[in-house]
């Protein structure tokens, strides 16, 4: 009975060994799960947040964009009509034709996947942003002193007309 029961014994511990290592390779396989589920959720938090910061960018380049485009397509255009016979510097003209033939930056968009890439062209349009701002300020600069310039010559032409 002793040779039984030691097998028993024997064939137990087995069954216990075996139960134990099954129950701890599911606990890590759950446990690996888990992780990767996180991991995926963070991800694609991550992603969306990203996405949302490149649409605040993207708003800040439409504005700057749209202020420029005025700018430009407006005041400028009428500005640059004006010859260096119309002005009393001449050298104003020079300065807002080339601001005004300045060539815009290519345009950037959101419509990327990746946390990565969605970065890099946040980056760009961030870039862009601060080339409109600039360009916006001066051109406006170059505008306003053909203006000026303009006003000072018609003015002077006036006088000299009247003193005749």
């Amino acid at each position: 009975m002793n040779e039984s029961t030691s097998t028993q014994e024997r064939t137990s511990h087995g069954k216990r060994r075996i139960i134990i290592g099954v129950s701890a390779l599911l606990v890590a396989v759950l446990a690996a799960g888990g992780a990767v589920a996180v991991y995926r959720h963070s991800a694609s938090a991550q992603l969306a947040e990203e996405r949302e910061a490149c649409a605040r960018s993207s708003e800040t380049l439409r504005v700057a964009r749209n202020t420029y485009d005025t700018l430009h397509d407006q005041d400028a255009a009428e500005a640059v009509k004006i010859t260096d016979k119309q002005v009393a510097d001449g050298d104003t003209v020079t300065v807002l034709a080339a601001a005004y033939k300045e060539k815009t930056p290519d345009l950037a968009a959101c419509n990327v996947s990746g946390v990565d890439q969605l970065r890099e062209v946040m980056g760009r349009i961030e870039q862009n942003a601060a080339w409109y701002d600039t360009h916006t300020a001066d051109l406006s600069k170059a505008v306003d002193a053909v203006n000026e310039s303009h006003d000072a010559k018609t003015l002077k032409d006036a006088k000299d007309a009247l003193s005749k």
